[in-house]
């Protein structure tokens, strides 16, 4: 897609038909992918090149600074895994390094079954969005 037609794409969309906005949303989407794409490769050079040379930052000639963030640790803990900690660590210590979440697919499931009290509702915060939901054919 060239630079002409991702203009077309942020042109008003609201006089277009729905059909219209559907090709807008799949050409769109189809460019997003691809500068996601994009970015991955450039970043990782960029990252490349840091790690290689030593400088891990850049400064551009408005004052813009880029740094590639080198070696930092994501973690993570699947259930079974906070489990395991739940009978190792103290129970203080255990409350202290975890967070509790709601299972909303076991929420429904046992509001459906009138398992909630009267009032358990009052500690949920819903939020209401819209989505568009693309489906190859």
């Amino acid at each position: 897609m060239n630079l002409a037609a991702i203009k077309r794409l942020a042109e008003p969309q609201k006089d277009k038909s729905l059909a219209e906005q559907a090709q807008a949303v799949i050409e769109a989407r189809e460019v997003a992918a691809n500068v996601a794409t994009m970015l991955a490769e450039v970043e990782d050079a960029f990252k490349k090149t840091a790690r290689e040379s030593g400088v891990t930052s850049a400064t551009l000639a408005d004052g813009t600074k880029v740094t590639a963030v080198l070696d930092k640790v994501r973690r993570s803990a699947d259930s079974d895994s906070v489990e395991g900690l739940r009978g190792l660590l103290a129970d203080d210590v255990f409350t202290r390094v975890t967070k509790t979440k709601v299972d909303w697919k076991k929420w429904d499931s046992a509001d459906e079954m009138g398992l909630l009290p009267e009032g358990a509702g009052e500690f949920v915060k819903e939020t209401v969005y819209d989505s568009v939901l693309v489906t190859k054919g």
